[in-house]
C-alpha cells in the first residue's frame, strides 16, 4: 500500500512499497464474463525515462497479475514507450491502453493532448548539481558517513551542494540522522535509486557535454586493458559496459565513454573520425572516484559505476537493454 505524509497542509512525500504495487483492481467483462485483476502501479506525471524506468522494474517483478500504470497525465512518448513495451495504462487525460489474451481485451485510447499535471515542486537534490552527490552516496561504499568535503571532493561539487542536498534527502526521509551519523533510510533506497536514475536522464545527462565518433575498429573497446582506460581518462559505459557486467548476454549497438581524455591522442590511437551519427559516444565525466574504495575494473575494463551503467540502459528504451539492465539492478545496485 502506498503511504505519504502531509506536513503545514502541505503534501510532502511518497513512500512506494517494494514491489511497486500499490492497489488492486478487477476489470469484469460484461454478461458474466471473466474478471481480469490488475497489480496497479500510480505515479503522478509520467515522462519517457519514467515510463521506460517502471517498465524495466515491472519486467523483473515476481507479481503473477498484470501491471496497470495509472497516472494524472502520462506525456506522448511516454505512452508510447510503454506501449512498445507492453505497460497497460489509464490517466487523466483519457490515454488507455489496455491489452490482454485471455481473455482477449485490446483498448487504446489517445486522450486530450493538452492535459498537463501539475509540475512537482522543485528539490534540490534533484537538480543537476544534487544528482552528483546522490550519485556519489549511492556508488561508493560507506559514502553516507563520509563528511562534507569528502563528498564535495568525490561528487566535483562546493560543499554547500553536498550540505543542501543532504538536508533535503533528509527532509525526504531518504536518510536519518542521530548525533553525527547520517545512515540511509534502507526501506527507500530502491525508491531513490528510481528518483535518481529518471532525474539523471531528464535533467543531468542533456548538460553533458557529447562527442561523436566512427572507430576503423568497432571492437577497439576489448583490446583496450585497464592502463589503456586509465591513461586516456575514460570509462566505459551503458551498452557496452553492460555486455562486460553481463558475460555477454548484451551486444551493443553503439559504444558509450565517459571521460576527459587528450581527444588528439586519443583519434590517433583509435584512427577515429568525427561522426555525429558515429557509433561511439564520449561524454563528460561528472565525478571523481579516484581515491574512492569502489570497484572501477571488471574483466579487464574500467567501467562506469553499475549505477550510472543501469540508468543509461534504460533511456535507450530497447527492450533487450531494459533486460540487462534488470539484471545489473538485480546483481549490482
Amino acid at each position: 500500500m502506498v503511504a505519504g505524509e502531509v506536513r503545514d497542509g502541505n503534501f510532502v512525500h511518497v513512500r512506494r512499497p517494494k514491489d511497486l504495487v500499490e492497489a488492486y483492481l478487477d476489470l469484469e467483462m460484461p454478461k458474466d464474463g471473466p474478471v481480469v485483476r490488475y497489480a496497479v502501479v500510480t505515479r503522478r506525471q509520467v515522462t519517457g525515462a519514467v515510463a521506460r524506468n517502471i517498465a524495466a522494474r515491472l519486467h523483473q517483478s515476481a507479481v503473477k497479475a498484470p501491471y496497470l500504470l495509472v497516472a494524472e497525465h502520462i506525456h506522448s512518448d511516454a505512452a508510447e514507450s510503454l506501449k512498445t513495451l507492453g505497460v497497460q495504462y489509464v490517466d487523466g487525460a483519457g490515454n488507455i491502453f489496455l491489452r490482454s489474451d485471455d481473455p482477449f481485451v485490446h483498448i487504446y485510447l489517445q486522450g486530450k493532448s493538452s492535459a498537463k499535471s501539475r509540475k512537482d515542486r522543485a528539490v534540490r537534490a534533484f537538480q543537476p548539481a544534487g544528482l552528483k552527490v546522490i550519485f556519489t552516496l549511492l556508488s561508493v561504499p560507506g559514502a553516507w558517513r563520509l563528511d562534507y568535503r569528502t563528498l564535495a571532493q568525490y561528487s566535483e561539487v562546493s560543499v554547500g551542494t553536498v550540505v543542501n542536498t543532504l538536508d533535503d534527502l533528509k527532509a525526504l526521509e531518504y536518510c536519518r540522522v542521530s548525533g553525527r551519523k547520517r545512515m540511509p533510510n534502507a526501506d527507500r533506497e530502491n525508491e531513490l535509486i528510481d528518483r535518481w536514475v529518471e532525474n539523471y536522464l531528464e535533467r543531468l545527462r542533456p548538460k553533458l557535454t557529447v562527442h561523436r565518433f566512427r572507430a576503423k575498429d568497432r571492437d577497439w573497446w576489448h583490446h583496450f586493458g585497464p592502463e589503456s582506460y586509465e591513461q586516456f581518462s575514460l570509462w566505459l559505459g551503458s551498452e557496452s559496459a553492460a555486455s562486460v557486467l553481463t558475460k555477454g548476454f548484451l551486444v551493443p549497438g553503439k559504444i558509450t565513454v565517459y571521460g576527459e581524455p587528450d581527444l588528439n591522442q586519443l583519434a590517433r590511437r583509435l584512427r577515429l573520425q568525427r561522426d555525429d551519427d558515429g557509433d561511439i559516444e564520449l561524454l563528460d565525466v561528472f565525478w571523481n572516484f579516484k581515491d574512492a574504495p569502489i570497484r572501477q575494473v571488471y574483466d579487464g575494463k574500467r567501467v562506469c559505476p553499475p549505477l550510472l551503467i543501469y540508468a543509461d540502459l534504460i533511456g535507450t528504451g530497447d527492450a533487450r537493454c531494459l533486460d540487462a539492465a534488470g539484471m545489473i539492478r538485480g546483481q549490482f545496485l
